[in-house]
């Protein structure tokens, strides 16, 4: 239900109601709200001058490289701790692989530990033990969990577009997003 105030109400009852902005979009090209489609305080949005458009262009490219250089940084700490820990292999797949780095990015790593440990308990032990400084998604199975799970997507994705970054026996020139 729409009340005119640029808000739509869902739910049911008065306990259920939850407020959604309605989908309009703005006319104003050079509005930053226009990624969101909609504008969350439209009195007060002004459209963005030349300048202040090139400053916001400049300090998110900033912030971009600072995130990249914490992602390259981590990761060969991350290698290391798991090496440490007697892991098998170590897989960088995910938006860092294809170059595709942006604010959001994490490290995806698949991690495969020959282990008696269940699914939950290793992986927490893993995110206690490396205590990431970056936001970190592991995927830890055992040999015989990737052998019978090698045909669902997530793994087929990682094993396919991946990039070992470690694999037990092979010495090499160590974990690098450059």
């Amino acid at each position: 239900m729409a009340d005119g105030s640029g808000w739509e109400f869902r739910g049911r009852g008065t306990g259920a109601r939850h407020a959604m902005p309605l989908p309009e979009f703005s006319t104003r090209s050079n509005c930053p709200h226009n990624i969101l489609g909609w504008h969350p305080i439209r009195s007060l949005c002004k459209p963005m001058s030349a300048t202040h458009e090139e400053r916001l262009r400049r300090r998110l490219q900033e912030r971009r490289r600072i995130h990249q250089r914490a992602l390259e940084e981590e990761l060969p700490r991350l290698v290391e701790e798991l090496k440490a820990i007697g892991v098998e292999r170590v897989i960088l797949f995910g938006s860092v692989v294809r170059r595709a780095i942006g604010l959001t990015s994490d490290l995806d790593l698949l991690v495969i530990w020959d282990t008696p440990m269940g699914f939950l308990e290793r992986t927490a032990f893993l995110y206690r033990r490396l205590n990431p400084r970056v936001p970190v998604d592991l995927f830890v199975y055992t040999p015989e969990e990737i052998q019978r799970m090698a045909d669902r997507p997530l793994i087929r994705r990682a094993l396919a577009e991946g990039e070992t970054v470690y694999a037990a026996g092979s010495e090499g020139g160590g974990p690098s997003l450059a």
